[in-house]
């Protein structure tokens, strides 16, 4: 099982695929595991609208992009079963729309938590 978390996608120093030493430590440890059962997803997989700092530290503000991001990463993970519990409103879903509802559904798995 792996268990991750805090991606933050979309952040200029959030995770992305190609994204640097970030990037390559993390699938350096991925991959150093062999064939992943479950990944467990905890939530705030995006960084959302970045409201606070007007959207000045982000690579992209849209969300259904950095959402894509997410769905790289998590490809990239290649579990054999995903389960995704709901991050933080500010992030994923402030403004009603739950971005990691979708993430989970592009993975055909379950999401809980708070919402």
């Amino acid at each position: 099982m792996l268990i991750v978390a805090d991606f933050h996608s979309g952040h200029q120093s959030g995770l992305r695929k190609g994204g640097g030493k970030h990037w390559d430590y993390f699938i350096q440890e991925v991959k150093s595991l062999g064939k992943i059962d479950i990944c467990l997803v905890n939530g705030d997989l995006i960084e959302g609208r970045g409201e606070k700092s007007g959207g000045t530290e982000l690579k992209t503000t849209d969300r259904h992009d950095q959402s894509e991001l997410a769905k790289e990463i998590l490809e990239e993970v290649n579990a054999t079963d995903y389960i995704f519990t709901y991050g933080t409103k500010y992030h994923v879903s402030s403004s009603g729309e739950d971005f990691e509802k979708e993430i989970a559904k592009y993975f055909k798995a379950p999401i809980g938590g708070q919402q």
